[in-house]
C-alpha cells in the first residue's frame, strides 16, 4: 500500500467543513457515483457492452532491474519472469505470447494477435528464474519442482484467452501467470495440437519435447533437463513452445 494521501491546509479545512455538512456531503457523494458511473461506462465502452479484455500477468510481485545488459540485480529468493528489463527478453511478466506457425523468421511474437479459422498459431512461453546468482549462489538459488501448464479455453468465440501457469516448490510467489489473447472475425474454437509442445534451454542439445499433461495437471520442466530443478543465471532460462489449430464453428 502507498503512504496515506496528505492534503494541504486549505483543502483539509474545506473537506472537514463539507463531510460535516449533510446538504455538501449528500451532493459530494453523487458527485462521487456519477464520476464512478462515468468511468465504468468509459470501460464498458459507453454503450453498456463490457469493453474486450485480454488476457494479464499476475501476481503482482517485486520486480528486478537490469542497470546494463551485463548488470543485472535480481531476488534473494528464487523467483520467476520478475525482470522487468530483461536483456534477452525484456519484460518478463510477460512471457507468454504467440505468431503464426507459417512465420518462420525471427521474432513476430504478439499478446494479441489476430487469427481466422483454419491457421495453426505457435504459443510460446519464456521461462526464467530472477534468483540472484551472485547474492545466492548456484545451490541457494536453485529452483526445485518447477513445472509449467497451460489452459485453452474449450468454449466457441471471438477472442480466446490462453494462459501460462509457471511453478515452483521453493518459489516466491510459488505461481505466476500471463496469457496470450487470439482474436477472430468470426467465431472460432481453440484446438491444442497433441505432441506439439517443445522445451529448449542453452544446456540442452536441441528442443526435448515435452509431455502432453501441460495441458492437463502440469508437467516438469529445468534447466538441464525435464526434472524440475532451475538454475539462476539468465543461461539457464528456457523457451516452451507449443501449436493450437484455429477452427471454424
Amino acid at each position: 500500500m502507498g503512504e496515506p494521501i496528505k492534503l494541504r491546509a486549505p483543502a483539509r479545512d474545506l473537506w472537514e467543513h463539507v463531510s460535516q455538512h449533510p446538504v455538501w456531503s449528500g451532493l459530494l457523494v453523487l458527485l462521487l457515483f456519477a464520476a464512478g458511473s462515468a468511468v465504468v461506462a468509459s470501460l464498458r465502452g459507453g454503450d453498456g457492452n463490457p469493453a474486450p479484455l485480454i488476457a494479464g500477468w499476475g501476481p503482482p510481485r517485486p520486480v528486478y532491474w537490469c542497470r546494463s545488459p551485463s548488470s543485472c540485480d535480481g531476488a534473494d529468493h528464487v523467483t520467476f519472469n520478475s525482470y522487468a528489463n530483461a536483456p534477452n527478453f525484456g519484460d518478463e511478466r510477460a512471457f507468454v505470447d504467440a505468431k503464426p506457425f507459417a512465420d518462420r523468421g525471427p521474432g513476430g511474437f504478439r499478446d494479441v494477435l489476430p487469427v481466422r479459422s483454419g491457421e495453426v498459431v505457435l504459443i510460446r512461453f519464456y521461462v526464467d528464474n530472477a534468483a540472484w546468482a551472485a547474492r545466492l549462489g548456484r545451490s541457494d538459488g536453485l529452483a526445485k519442482g518447477t513445472e509449467a501448464r497451460a489452459e485453452i479455453p474449450l468454449t466457441a468465440g471471438t477472442q480466446h484467452d490462453i494462459m501460462g501457469f509457471i511453478l515452483a516448490r521453493n518459489a516466491r510467489p510459488r505461481l505466476v501467470w500471463d496469457g496470450v489473447t487470439l482474436r477472430s472475425d468470426e467465431p472460432t474454437a481453440v484446438r491444442f495440437v497433441f505432441g506439439s509442445a517443445r522445451w529448449w534451454t542453452a544446456h540442452l542439445p536441441g528442443e526435448v519435447r515435452v509431455s502432453d499433461a501441460l495441458m492437463e495437471e502440469g508437467t516438469p520442466i529445468g534447466s538441464w533437463r525435464l526434472d524440475g530443478r532451475f538454475g539462476d543465471s539468465f543461461v539457464d532460462s528456457g523457451l516452451l513452445t507449443f501449436r493450437v489449430r484455429v477452427e471454424a464453428v
